[in-house]
Order: C-alpha cells, then structure tokens, then sequence
C-alpha cells in the first residue's frame, strides 16, 4: 500500500503525487464530490506468475467507489462481476481509468505475453458512494 487511512502511521512519498491523478479522474467521471481517500496501492503481477485465476472480490466492506488506473499497457485484464457472471471486461491499457462503485465484484489476472502489469487501485469516498452503495447492497 502506497496511503491506507486505517493506518495513519505510514503514508509513502508517492502518495500525494497520485491525489491529482485521482481528481482529474473524478473530473470526468462527475458523480460526485470527493470526500475522503481510504487507500492506494499499488500492485504488479509478473508474467505467468501463477496459472490460478484471480478471485472476484471487492476492496473493502465499507462504502467505497474504486478506480484501477493502468499505468503500463499489458494482457492480464480486470473482469467484473454480476453474481457469477462476468459482466465486462476492460483490457490494460497505458493511461486508461475506470471508476466504479466498489461493491461491484472484479479480479485482476496475470499477464502472459507481456512481461508484467501495473494498476494503481484507489479507494474513496465520493458524496454520491452511500446512495450507490445501499442501492445495489439493499
């Protein structure tokens, strides 16, 4: 973890410089005010670093909204979930964003022709992220 809120002790020296990254994000995605950060990571699979799949999962139990911004092209794409079924799939690609509400259920995977994949995963709190949240919980 590059910034978790849970742990206030430890915040890396790259923290910061990904806020900026976030809102310019959020700009064009207008569905509400910024309202805290919980947590950035982030992550690199190697390629072929295991033939298991990914399991769907989400980042946290509280209300959250999620963005994995890829900052390398590579394979290994992120497939989200509806139940069982995966209900989009978006490929890894250099500079390329996608935010979504973080009940939504999606696994990574690892890449196997190019030689690693970086995301950046943010988690957040947007103004709009309760009423989305209880909607598809409740």
């Amino acid at each position: 973890d590059l910034y978790d809120s849970r742990d206030l002790s430890f915040k890396s020296q790259y923290s910061d410089s990904l806020v900026p990254l976030l809102l310019e994000s959020l700009d064009k995605f207008d569905q509400g005010e910024l309202e805290g950060i919980y947590r950035i990571r982030a992550g690199m699979f190697l390629k072929n670093q295991t033939d298991k799949p990914h399991l769907p999962h989400i980042d946290n139990n509280e209300p959250h909204h999620t963005m994995l911004y890829y900052a390398i092209d590579s394979d290994g794409p992120t497939e989200f979930y509806e139940g069982d079924e995966v209900i989009k799939v978006v490929e890894p690609k250099m500079g390329r964003a996608v935010i979504f509400p973080g009940n939504i259920y999606h696994a990574s995977s690892v890449p196997h022709v190019s030689p690693f994949r970086i995301v950046l995963t943010l988690n957040f709190l947007l103004s709009t992220t309760r009423d989305i949240w209880n909607s598809r919980i409740g």
